[in-house]
Formats: structure tokens, sequence, C-alpha cells
């Protein structure tokens, strides 16, 4: 069989791959996977793209990031997971941080656990960025406090935590305090392989 072709004009650009249909055993394929239940036309997921394109309009709204360039291009929606990587020291945390507060004006609950930073080591860094005073006076700090009341939790744990335990947590704050943003600030800290 032939894998490669030459292209049609004779050129000495990449060589294109051909599959051809003789090099396919289908009944084989079709006896030993499940590809039937794979492989699917696109008017199958018909009635989700309406939903997802019924979420871009005036449906449903989203959370969304707090900066305007980013509007109608990245939301938070339930279910969803996102990672934020990056090296240790260059911001992620701080990022992280400004992400939840224009969550919260938004009027989402969120649950922190950082495992590397103690509660209160949390808490004055999300003031700070809440109020962008680096020494706020008692008043601005019993203000911010009350705004964060039922907009903040954080898991009181320094060190490690299982992928499970957070799970326990996470669902326990979902079902008390209607949480439905979580935040797990280092994987480091966790049992992710």
């Amino acid at each position: 069989p032939h894998w490669w072709r030459q292209p049609a004009d004779g050129g000495d650009r990449a060589m294109n791959l051909v599959l051809e249909p003789d090099d396919i055993d289908f009944e084989r394929y079709m006896r030993d996977s499940d590809a039937e239940h794979k492989v699917k036309p696109v008017a199958h997921w018909e009635d989700d793209l309406i939903d997802e394109f019924r979420d871009q309009g005036a449906g449903t709204v989203h959370p969304r990031l707090p900066w305007s360039r980013l509007d109608n291009r990245f939301a938070i929606r339930p279910g969803e997971v996102s990672l934020w990587f990056g090296f240790n020291g260059h911001g992620k945390s701080l990022m992280l941080n400004q992400v939840l507060v224009g969550l919260m004006a938004q009027g989402e609950r969120v649950c922190v656990f950082s495992g590397e930073m103690t509660p209160l080591e949390q808490a004055k860094r999300i003031l700070r960025q809440c109020t962008g005073i680096d020494r706020p006076t008692p008043a601005y700090i019993d203000a911010t406090a009350e705004w964060l009341r039922d907009r903040m939790w954080l898991f009181n744990v320094v060190g490690s935590a299982t992928i499970d335990r957070l799970v326990e947590v996470f669902r326990y704050a979902a079902k008390r305090y209607g949480i439905e943003q979580f935040v797990i600030d280092s994987l480091m800290v966790t049992d992710v392989p």
C-alpha cells in the first residue's frame, strides 16, 4: 500500500499522507471497539449547540473574568475545571485572587485551599487586593471583611490534603453555603501525581 504520495504538482513540498481504503479492516475495527458509540454526526449535538449559542446571547449569563478585554471570550461555566499554571513566584496566586475578587463582585461565592499560606496570610492578601491599600485602616478592614463575609471561605489547612478530602470539603461547602467556585491554589500540596 502507498502511505505517502508526492504532491500533484511534482514539487518538493512535504509529502501528503494518503490512507488507502483497502488498508483498513473496518469489520475488525467495528468488532474490536466501541466506535458506534463514539463516532456521531454533528447533528447528534444539535440541542447542546442551541444551548451553547443561546448562552452567548441573552440567555444564561456566566461569571466573567474581571478584565473587559476578555468579555465574551472566556466564561466560567458550571462543571468546568480550569488549570492555571506557571513558574513559582510569577504571580499565579496574585492573578487568581484578582479573578476571585471579580467573581465575588458578580455575586459568586468562592472557597480556596492554599495549603501553602495560612488563612490569615490569605485573608491579608485578598484584603489588600480588594482595597488596593497596602496598610488599610481598621475601618477599611471592617468594611472589607463585611463585604467578604458571604462571598469567600478558606479551607483552614496548612500543608497537604488529599484530593478526596478536598472534594469532600468542597461538596460540603457547596451544600452548606451555596459555593460554586472552588480553588486549589497549589496542586503541589495535594496527592495529584
